[in-house]
């Protein structure tokens, strides 16, 4: 791993550890750049070399939060239903734990179009996640909605979806659940966003189990 490498996936990782801590207390809004800066230890050009506009730290947290739900989805193998309830306790928890990430959670999905960065990690940014992993080059960084195509499809090779839904209605209708929920405890100003994702997943797993006997979803039927 060479040094300067090393110190650019350190940079960029601090600054958005930075800024997640500074969020526990307050707004993303309200955080100036130079409060980051110093707790990261780094000038304002640095901060916009790696950063061009504050917002974009969300579409660095979306890559990284990709990345760890891919690993973690990994060991010990989980697949289907499990793989996609373990995104919704995760969402649900970090949003209890940062409130202001549901917000900004939609922004940045809503930019996914016009990216400001490569989806994509180091090979240093990896390792200083995750140093004890191996082979880590080999990871396939997919997006959100791509995870939940593979789960749903998942699901359905294992019987655990009602046949009378097919993948691109079922990944739609989870994708719009989970993207939702968010904006439905961002509304109500729930105090425990944790909850309404398991309750919601909890109904929409009943809504496409097998022993469902209509779709009322699916105006092609």
């Amino acid at each position: 791993m060479k040094l300067r490498d090393k110190k650019k996936a350190r940079t960029k990782l601090g600054i958005l550890n930075a800024t997640l801590t500074l969020m526990k207390k307050r707004p993303f809004k309200d955080i100036l750049v130079e409060e980051i800066c110093e707790i990261v230890e780094i000038s304002r050009v640095t901060f916009f070399k790696y950063f061009p506009k504050k917002e974009d730290i969300f579409y660095y947290y979306f890559i990284v939060w990709c990345f760890q739900r891919t690993i973690e989805l990994d060991n010990p193998p989980k697949r289907g239903w499990e793989a996609i309830i373990h995104l919704f306790n995760i969402t649900g928890q970090e949003l209890y734990e940062i409130t202001d990430l549901n917000k900004n959670l939609h922004l940045t999905t809503l930019n996914l179009k016009d990216p400001p960065m490569k989806f994509d990690l180091s090979m240093e940014e990896r390792k200083l996640l995750y140093p004890a992993k191996e082979n880590l080059e080999a990871i396939n960084i997919l997006p959100l909605q791509k995870m939940l195509r593979i789960f749903i499809q998942q699901a359905f090779d294992s019987g655990h979806i009602n046949s009378l839904y097919n993948t691109d209605t079922a990944t739609k209708l989870v994708i719009s659940i989970f993207y939702g929920t968010s904006m439905t405890a961002l509304l109500e100003k729930s105090s425990d966003p944790h909850f309404i994702y398991q309750d919601n997943l909890r109904i929409i797993m009943e809504c496409l189990a097998p022993k469902y006997g209509k779709n009322p979803l699916n105006s092609e039927q």
